[in-house]
């Protein structure tokens, strides 16, 4: 439902920040760096639980479990235990305990170490205690803030932005899904943090659940609905329904088969469902037809009653479970940069066939993974593609080379997405203000000179900007003076720690989705938090085939994926050394040539 202008007007401004705020989080389009994370403290302990386990079955696990001690501790990633807020305030001990833990003591121990046990041991004991009293502590901290006064707005806008940080990971971690969150926030006509919560409350509702299976009675269609009958264990009821009541179309009948269950949230029971059932029909037999899984999320519905009108679209969208609706970072990549470099491909074009076979094994792999059915061959499939396109190591394990690639390849990127991410949005919440605003005739915010453009006028303090963007929307208000201050105001620290808080956040990424992919691979185990790996890892892939299809195919005939990738990590090194070397320059007195390379690579912004 859309807010009208007159609903705002009785909204506190803090509670229309955290509305949308939530609806930033949960946008499957927004900038990856404005998502939302499914990491806090809080499941870090639970992974760190889980790492000690692996470890204690397979000695190699070592690894990860180091690196995500390091994660835990690290003062640039801010989803963490030694930063989050609520650990901080309430849980000190644990944050000591991880702060001042000696990873080097447990690096040349074993899978029976004493030292191993002994941290299992803790880890167990603060997970207690996190699970009695950490979301009851997250509720105080929301509900300690006066939403209605609009003194130190900025100040508590940060509080209640770190607060949904941690609040969104801890309600996906117990089973309710973004599709839920972001449609329940929606439609609240005042977002008050006890409604939020008051419906998230963790007990199980009962649903009907729907599924539209087309309007022939085929022998695969039978052996969908008794394939269904055995996952859910109860009785489905079928009948021919009149479409016009589902659709409002003019096509006259369908086959719907509807049960009722008892669900936390109905979009996830569907997620899980989908997942079962395409495991059952696979192990059933060999070659099997997959196509009744085509459009299974298009053809599902939910409702609270057993009456059909009240039937509500099953909400996946952007959810790579669901084939049709992943992401497309190349292709849309390729589309946006021609655009600025004058190369043609459009919607309509085909991925170049590339000269280069090392290249086009790649492609090859990452169009697989988009068309893979099952999410542990996607994710597998989009591995092997980011290994296969790897120009030269530079580290001695696999996992070492493809995260200094990838990192040191997109973390350049972080400044040119706060922009990007900005300029998009003003741009689509507030066109009619953008003569008012003074940018109605900067470039495209996908190039590099429109975002550099954008980054100049953020950089400059005017107070007539500002009450005209506060007027609109305090989410943006917020993100205007967030990034103005830092821009008009902060030295070139400011954007070194971005660029290696984005580094470093790609390299834990990376090992996490690493120790997954190994899971599935080795002993054929999956994990819940397929969804943010899975869009993070196609995102890293899709972004550095484009970056090589463009420079090795349409820009650059001959060039070797040595040399093009050799510049990248060129422009990298000369970007962080000038940074480290003059943080306590202003940013607004940096080097022309320094501003040029910040946003040469405008590919990564979007």
């Amino acid at each position: 439902m859309k807010e009208t202008q007159s609903n705002k007007s009785v909204i506190a401004p803090l509670n229309l920040f955290l509305k949308e705020r939530i609806m930033q989080r949960c946008d499957y389009y927004e900038s990856i760096s404005n998502k939302h994370r499914t990491s806090s403290g809080y499941t870090q302990v639970k992974e760190l639980i889980k790492l000690c386990e692996l470890t204690h079955k397979r000695g190699k696990t070592i690894r990860s479990l180091l690196m995500l001690l390091e994660e835990g501790k690290s003062p640039l990633i801010k989803q963490n235990i030694v930063n989050d807020l609520i650990i901080n305030e309430y849980f000190k001990d644990i944050r000591e305990y991880i702060l001042n833990y000696d990873n080097q003591a447990l690096k040349n121990t074993t899978n029976n170490s004493p030292l191993l046990y002994e941290l299992f041991r803790t880890l167990k004991k603060f997970e207690t205690q996190l699970d009695k009293f950490y979301f009851n502590a997250l509720k105080d901290e929301f509900n300690k803030i006066d939403y209605l006064t609009s003194e130190n707005f900025q100040r508590t806008a940060d509080h209640i932005s770190d607060l949904v940080d941690l609040l969104i990971p801890y309600l996906l971690f117990q089973g309710y899904s973004i599709s839920s969150l972001s449609a329940i926030i929606e439609i609240m006509p005042n977002p008050k943090i006890d409604r939020i919560i008051n419906f998230f409350n963790f007990k199980k509702r009962n649903y009907f659940f729907f599924h539209v299976l087309g309007k022939e009675r085929t022998s695969e269609v039978t052996d969908f609905i008794n394939l269904m009958k055995e996952d859910i264990k109860s009785e489905l009821e079928g009948d021919d329904i009149n479409k016009v009541d589902l659709y409002e179309s003019d096509i006259e009948k369908d086959i719907i088969v509807f049960y009722q269950q008892q669900a936390l949230d109905p979009h996830n029971h569907v997620r899980l469902s989908y997942d079962r059932l395409l495991k059952r029909l696979v192990i059933k037999k060999e070659r099997q037809s997959l196509a009744t899984f085509n459009e299974f999320f298009d053809n599902s519905f939910w409702s609270t009653k057993r009456n059909i009108k009240g039937i509500r679209k099953i909400l996946l969208e952007g959810d790579p479970i669901n084939v049709n609706s992943r992401g497309r970072t190349l292709r849309n990549t390729l589309i946006k940069c021609a655009q600025e470099l004058q190369f043609d491909f459009n919607e309509g074009s085909s991925v170049p066939l590339v000269k280069k076979e090392q290249l086009q094994n790649s492609i090859y792999y990452y169009n697989l993974a988009l068309g893979s059915k099952s999410i542990e061959n996607s994710l597998s499939l989009l591995w092997t593609s980011l290994e296969a396109m790897i120009p030269y190591r530079t580290a001695t394990s696999d996992i070492e080379s493809v995260q200094k690639f990838v990192a040191s390849s997109l973390c350049i990127g972080a400044v040119c997405r706060d922009i990007h991410s900005f300029a998009s949005s003003i741009t689509k919440k507030i066109p009619d203000k953008l003569t008012d605003l003074t940018c109605s005739t900067f470039k495209d915010h996908y190039s590099k000179d429109g975002l550099l453009e954008w980054f100049n006028w953020l950089s400059q303090k005017d107070g007539e900007r500002f009450e005209i963007v506060k007027n609109c929307s305090p989410l943006l208000s917020y993100q205007y003076c967030k990034l103005g201050k830092s821009y008009s105001e902060a030295k070139l620290e400011y954007l070194e720690k971005r660029i290696k808080a984005s580094y470093e956040s790609i390299v834990y990424q990376l090992q996490r989705i690493y120790l997954h992919r190994n899971q599935i691979v080795h002993s054929g185990d999956f994990v819940n938090e397929y969804t943010n790996l899975w869009m993070h890892l196609e995102w890293y892939v899709g972004k550095m085939l484009a970056f090589f299809v463009i420079n090795s195919h349409f820009i650059y005939k001959n060039k070797s994926l040595e040399d093009i990738y050799r510049e990248l990590e060129a422009d990298h090194d000369y970007l962080c050394s000038y940074l480290e070397k003059n943080r306590s320059t202003k940013i607004k007195d940096m080097s022309p040539r320094i501003v040029s390379l910040l946003f040469q690579h405008s590919w990564q912004s979007f």
